[in-house]
């Protein structure tokens, strides 16, 4: 005879849970025997006989009944494969506690069906948020970030920071890479703001400055990163200036985005008081996150402008984390 699954695995239940139950049971025991089963069956397990009480010839003479019916006797096994703590019970109130086995049974055909088409849902979602560039730089930027953010926090005597710092540069080199030919979407930005520019002579402007500074910024990226691994031939010194120099564009872009947001705030109101637009809690929250994320980019920006610094490893695993959050954030909400 095959040697039955361990208790502690789930395994039997979620092949239980997604059988008919004509395959696993002899008798409608809801129907015609639940105070049998309640008091003998599925509450305290100690009665050997319970089940051919509760009139389950099948289940009585099944080895792998009988070890999950022996498990489920003792509350211990339950709570450990407890499916239903998130929900507070099972579909009538029950808790999981007062359940029998065929009761079990019946809540995890009626969980796991949701449960599966989550998951699909979440599975489609995550590919299509990293069939883009933008996506794989977001979810490589949160990791990144908060790898040197925990980094920061574990002991020095660890080998685990080691390893940390290792794969947050290796993170981050892949994302300067990937940038390598991001002046081909400045150039699209650029079109698109003559094409179709803003109606708003302020916003216009504000937007023309950060196309020009987004491009200084990626011209001088490319040149350093190129340069960092010898496919451009420049010094240490000039590689540290091409970097301070193409954080200060970066920082100029952050700058033109606070005046920008104060405009479309500006407009926002004014259009408000006059009647011209309505009040958009959704449009509000937007505004509120891109200025948190610009106001996280602010300090990291000044701090890679200047030679040696200005923060430590803590606080730029903290800012690039709430900037990197957001961004991730308002990407996962485009996949739906």
């Amino acid at each position: 005879m095959k040697t039955p699954p361990t208790p502690d695995s789930p395994a039997l239940l979620y092949l239980l849970a997604l059988c008919g139950p004509g395959e696993h049971s002899g008798s409608d025991c809801d129907s015609d025997c639940d105070g049998d089963c309640d008091s003998g069956g599925g509450g305290g397990g100690n009665d050997s006989n319970s089940d051919s009480d509760c009139g389950h010839p099948e289940y009585s003479e099944d080895p792998f009944y009988k070890t999950y019916h022996e498990y489920f006797g003792s509350m211990d096994g339950l709570n450990k494969i407890n499916p239903f703590s998130a929900s507070g019970g099972g579909k009538n109130g029950k808790s999981i506690q007062d359940m029998n086995i065929d009761e079990i049974i019946r809540e995890l055909r009626r969980l796991l069906p949701g449960a599966l088409t989550r998951f699909h849902r979440f599975m489609l979602r995550a590919h299509k948020l990293m069939s883009t560039p933008s996506g794989i730089d977001k979810v490589l930027m949160t990791l990144s970030y908060t790898l040197q953010l925990v980094t920061a926090q574990l002991p020095a005597t660890s080998p685990l920071p080691a390893s940390c710092r290792t794969l947050a540069s290796l993170i981050s080199d892949m994302r300067v890479f990937n940038r390598l030919w991001g002046l081909l979407g400045i150039y699209s930005w650029g079109h698109s703001l003559l094409q179709h520019p803003p109606r708003d002579l302020t916003i216009r402007r504000i937007v023309a400055a950060q196309v020009l500074a987004n491009a200084g910024f990626q011209v001088l990226e490319n040149a350093a990163y190129l340069a960092s691994h010898n496919v451009v031939r420049l010094g240490k010194v000039g590689q540290a200036r091409l970097w301070v120099w193409s954080s200060r564009f970066w920082m100029t872009h952050v700058a033109l985005e606070f005046w920008r947001l104060q405009r479309v705030r500006e407009l926002r109101v004014d259009g408000t008081r006059r009647g011209l637009i309505g009040s958009s809690r959704k449009e509000e929250e937007g505004w509120k996150r891109e200025l948190i994320a610009n106001c996280a980019y602010a300090p990291l920006t000044l701090h890679w402008s200047v030679t040696n610094g200005m923060i430590g490893p803590s606080a730029v695993g903290a800012l690039g984390s709430v900037a990197a959050v957001i961004g991730l954030q308002n990407a996962w909400a485009a996949t739906a």
